[in-house]
């Protein structure tokens, strides 16, 4: 199938996800457009749908000199997506991997601002979202969405293509629930060729069509006003948690996340249970106030979220229930990096352990040489480019510590025996040494 241009493909795409999301009974989703040609597939696909129309901007990574050549992606809320099979042929080492993603990080500020202006973004929480572009040959750049819009508490990701690699789908299968696409690219072939009519859309023009889009599902367009709530950075605020307390708790773990649907998440709750049922206490915390988890920037921030978690551990000296509890961190994403630095911070007592999630501890940057507290790094077993960044981050430690994978797992941690896995790991490490250091305790 060959397409006269982005429209028609869109229609298509449209329709075949209609029937997809009748069967599956997906109500109420969102359809994000990539920018830029994904932008007019997802015009045609919100409009088949009757679903409101928004856009996930991500920022591709190239490699100096051959500007043809992709070697990975990122996206708010820390997220990078690398195309690892291209970087040792393309010479790129791993200082000019890190150089790469600061300057792509700056251009993705610059993206957003450009396109969205003043709009503010749909919220993702608790909806599933439909990820959209014109085509997929690595699969980078919709990972890459495909994570934000997970960090930003879609409860559903599908992403569609009208044509995409079999390398791209199983990518990008490793962080959506579905992958769609109409037409396999063959090797060797771009998308373009795919297309009777394939020009670039740029920036403005995606800003245009964000604008003028429409949202024929009677979600209202994002609103003008900036969610930012200025320039100031409260590290104050308050972070709404859920304390748990079992009989004689051996210690205090608090888990530290940026989104409450995360909070909320299944996996999460199985960790806590565990954790419980082990004798020690949880506290669950959202680092981040309902408008804040849609401001990327904030999400994304770790100082930030540092900050926050800092203001939180003074006032656990007078719950009378977990006072003098050895005190362990939990986090994923973000907070990973966040959890890192108040360790660095805290000093060589205050915290007794740490476990980061499918994290980004590497973000933490200089403060990782100034943890002590024992870490423990767990990443899915087929995210190899998250698995680089812990090690990366892990060789910067000087304290003790461990980084495991979860054989064979994606990031939802769908197969069997996954998330099993994780939680006992989580678990056991936790165990070993908060109730096992008595003097250590929470400040």
């Amino acid at each position: 199938m060959y397409f006269a241009d982005r429209a028609e493909a869109g229609r298509s795409l449209g329709e075949l996800l209609g029937e997809r999301l009748r069967h599956l009974r997906v109500p109420d989703a969102i359809v994000v457009g990539i920018p830029g040609g994904g932008m007019p597939v997802a015009i045609e696909v919100a409009a088949a749908l009757g679903a409101p129309l928004d856009v996930l901007v991500v920022q591709r990574l190239g490699v100096p000199f051959q500007l043809d050549v992709t070697t990975g992606a990122v996206a708010p809320n820390g997220v990078l997506a690398v195309n690892t099979h291209v970087l040792r042929p393309a010479g790129i080492e791993a200082d000019d991997l890190a150089d790469a993603e600061e300057h792509a990080r700056e251009a993705l500020g610059e993206r957003m601002r450009r396109i969205r202006g003043r709009r503010a973004a749909l919220p993702l929480r608790g909806r599933p979202v439909i990820i959209v572009d014109d085509g997929m040959t690595t699969g980078a750049t919709a990972y890459a969405a495909g994570r934000a819009a997970r960090d930003h508490g879609a409860t559903y990701v599908l992403v569609a293509a009208p044509v995409a690699s079999d390398r791209a789908v199983e990518r990008v299968g490793a962080v959506a629930d579905e992958v769609v696409r109409l037409e396999t690219l063959a090797d060797g072939t771009a998308v373009g060729g795919y297309y009777a009519d394939f020009p670039p859309v740029p920036d403005d023009r995606t800003a245009v069509l964000l604008a003028g889009g429409g949202r024929p599902g009677g979600d209202p367009a994002p609103g003008t006003a900036n969610t930012r709530s200025g320039n100031a950075r409260p590290g104050t605020a308050r972070a709404p948690g859920r304390l748990d307390v079992p009989p004689d708790a051996a210690g205090l773990v608090i888990a530290a996340y940026t989104s409450e649907s995360a909070v909320h998440s299944p996996r999460h709750r199985r960790v806590a249970k565990h954790l419980r049922d082990a004798g020690l206490a949880t506290l669950s915390l959202n680092l981040l106030t309902p408008q804040e988890e849609l401001d990327w920037n904030r999400a994304g921030d770790a100082g930030l979220l540092a900050e926050r978690l800092i203001a939180r551990l003074e006032p656990l000296e007078r719950i009378d229930s977990i006072q003098g509890l050895p005190l362990g961190l939990f986090a994923t994403g973000t907070a990973a990096a966040a959890v890192l630095k108040v360790s660095a911070a805290a000093g060589p007592d205050a915290i007794a352990a740490i476990v980061c999630h499918d994290g980004r501890p590497d973000l933490a940057g200089p403060d990782l040489a100034q943890v002590r507290a024992p870490t423990l790094l767990i990443v899915a077993g087929r995210d190899r480019h998250l698995f680089e960044l812990n090690r990366s981050a892990q060789q910067r430690l000087t304290c003790t510590s461990r980084l495991l994978t979860v054989p064979g797992a994606g990031h939802l941690l769908q197969e069997a025996g996954a998330l099993p896995a994780m939680t006992d790991q989580v678990r056991a490490w936790f165990v070993t040494h908060l109730a096992g250091d008595p003097a250590v305790t929470a400040r």
